[in-house]
């Protein structure tokens, strides 16, 4: 059961780091494109780089959001299905996963 809590935790951080990835990914983004506008002979390169990149900053947040909560709902599912009550999940697991 602590390996399983364990797991989770680590979930929960790893959903926090691709947050914080996503917030550089998308200064990355605007600090290129604003390079585009000083630089005007290339900008259509930096506005395509900045998109992407933009665009795989939004991508990485969607996914670990939606893995979190699908591993939110099986590890609550697993706990509640061995007999702990909605209480005690969530002091065991914290009042963020719904």
């Amino acid at each position: 059961m602590e390996e399983l809590i364990e797991q989770y935790n680590n979930a929960r951080k790893w959903k926090k780091d691709m947050f914080i990835a996503m917030i550089i990914m998308l200064v990355l983004a605007a600090l290129m494109i604003a390079a585009g506008f000083i630089v005007s002979e290339l900008i259509a390169l930096f506005l395509i780089s900045g998109g992407i990149i933009a665009a795989l900053g939004g991508a990485i947040c969607i996914i670990s959001g939606c893995t979190f909560k699908k591993v939110d709902g099986l590890v609550r599912k697993y706990l509640s299905d061995n007999g702990k009550s909605e209480e005690e999940i969530n002091s065991m697991l914290g009042e963020t996963g719904k």
